[in-house]
């Protein structure tokens, strides 16, 4: 989907430069690690908690508001919301440590040094804290409540990242899970909103970024009020609103085009959106990133469905032109950042990574990878590993293991590469002469990453690995 035109991609990369854009998050931006797959915050928690209470039709709730006004109306539950309240604050503490990919793409724009989040999980603050460096959840993140701001220290210098949940989070322990809570905290927040001059302060002529409407109609209208010093209608930034088609009302659109005169409400998924951004800054900003740095942008941990790539040490610039290739291609990459640490945990870390994380693994091969041969098997090296263990998810006839070069001769096939992978020189793959090996140029890496982004595609649309077999 076409979010925006490039003159508008343009504009907003361009504000995000100049640290003039706040993103604020809201739930339908927010997914949970569940079953091997990734969910809608709010559905995950109302199904948890309506399962605990016993509530038929646990899964049809669509959040926690609806859950609590089936389980205030039973006979006897009346004034028995706390119930409701520490059933969703352990189910919050229950939440995978897994950050989905939308979030890492955010905190990863070292530009964005103010994020808002109208949720109360902590998964905004596990990305921050997985890539910028620094970022201590005690001192940069705050959460309101009807007792102030606390957290989030107030020397915190404009230029380190700081998070404000203007809804409450679970480390507060106060959040609202229906209507009247979030009307008591949204009114909270507007007749307090002198005693957070922090938040104020960085807010002032910022242009907001809001990837998911925060709650129902009203709230959307009184808590932008809340943000601004002045009326709505004397904003003059040209704020923007990410939502699923059908999801707002046409009264809150026109409300919201009529008001902020300069706003604008995109119909679409805010997480391909987030995802999109996070591509798009990190294409404009490569070029002024070295390599190493640009490895250590990357997260510390594969997002969903990435290309992994495999190298050895004296190849990094060659695995950083397929990485910086594949980001700007729109496929997420990861590789081993940490090749140096030692110790068993980073090993079983790796393997993890490799096995279960990654949905296709790219094999850098060269003339450093195949002079290895005579090292010491009892001490393999990392990239070696790497290829054992893909090498044992491979089946022949299914793409996964992707072989790759840019300095191995034509007419010389691998021989280094673990011995359940045959491989063919390049031209048609067949499960049974083997896989081609891609022997990449200026001229074939563009075309390469095109392939490599239609197989993701089409696990993506499937959920079946592609196949080759002839």
């Amino acid at each position: 989907m076409e979010f925006l035109s490039e003159t508008q991609w343009d504009d907003l990369l361009g504000a995000i430069e100049l640290r003039k854009v706040v993103p604020v998050i809201g739930p339908s931006m927010v997914r949970v690690a569940h079953q091997g797959g990734l969910v809608p915050l709010q559905p995950w928690l109302a199904t948890q908690v309506a399962q605990r209470l016993g509530l038929p039709e646990a899964e049809c709730f669509p959040h926690t508001a609806a859950l609590t006004r089936t389980w205030l109306a039973q006979p006897g539950n009346g004034q028995r919301l706390n119930v409701v309240q520490s059933n969703v604050l352990q189910a919050l503490k229950r939440i995978p440590a897994e950050p989905c990919e939308a979030l890492l793409g955010l905190a990863g724009i070292d530009d964005f040094n103010l994020y808002l989040s109208t949720t109360p999980d902590g998964l905004l603050a596990q990305a921050l804290e997985q890539l910028r460096p620094g970022f201590d959840r005690a001192r940069h993140v705050g959460s309101f409540t009807m007792a102030g701001m606390p957290g989030c220290s107030s020397d915190v210098p404009e230029a380190e990242p700081a998070l404000f949940h203007l809804l409450g989070n679970e480390r507060s322990l106060r959040f609202p899970v229906w209507d009247e809570d979030t009307m008591e905290l949204v009114y909270a927040l507007i007749a307090r909103r002198n005693e957070l001059p922090l938040l104020i302060s960085r807010l002032r002529e910022k242009q907001l970024l809001i990837l998911g409407s925060p709650a129902d109609d009203w709230v959307v209208r009184f808590l932008l009020r809340a943000l601004f010093e002045n009326q709505l209608s004397r904003q003059q930034e040209p704020h923007l609103l990410f939502e699923h088609p059908g999801s707002l009302s046409d009264g809150l659109i026109v409300f919201l085009q009529s008001t902020l005169r300069s706003a604008q409400v995109v119909h679409g998924s805010p997480v391909d959106f987030a995802q999109e951004l996070g591509l798009r800054w990190r294409a404009r900003n490569a070029q002024n990133v070295d390599d190493r740095h640009f490895v250590n942008y990357l997260p510390e941990r594969p997002p969903q469905n990435a290309v992994f790539i495999s190298y050895a040490s004296q190849d990094l610039a060659q695995a950083v032109v397929l990485a910086r290739a594949l980001q700007a291609g729109g496929v997420p990459v990861w590789l081993d950042k940490q090749r140096l640490t030692s110790g068993d945990a980073y090993h079983t870390a790796l393997e993890s990574a490799i096995k279960h994380n990654c949905r296709f693994f790219v094999s850098l091969i060269s003339q450093a990878t195949e002079a290895d041969l005579a090292g010491d098997p009892g001490r393999k090296r990392y990239f070696r590993k790497e290829r054992d263990w893909a090498a044992s998810l491979h089946v022949p006839g299914v793409y996964f293991y992707l072989p790759v070069s840019f300095d191995l001769p034509h007419g010389q096939l691998p021989r280094g590469e673990p011995i359940s992978v045959t491989f063919s020189e390049q031209g048609p793959d067949d499960a049974r002469e083997g896989i081609s090996l891609r022997r990449l140029d200026a001229a074939e890496l563009v075309p390469w990453v095109r392939w490599v982004r239609g197989l993701r595609d089409s696990f993506l649309r499937t959920g079946l690995q592609p196949a080759y077999a002839r």
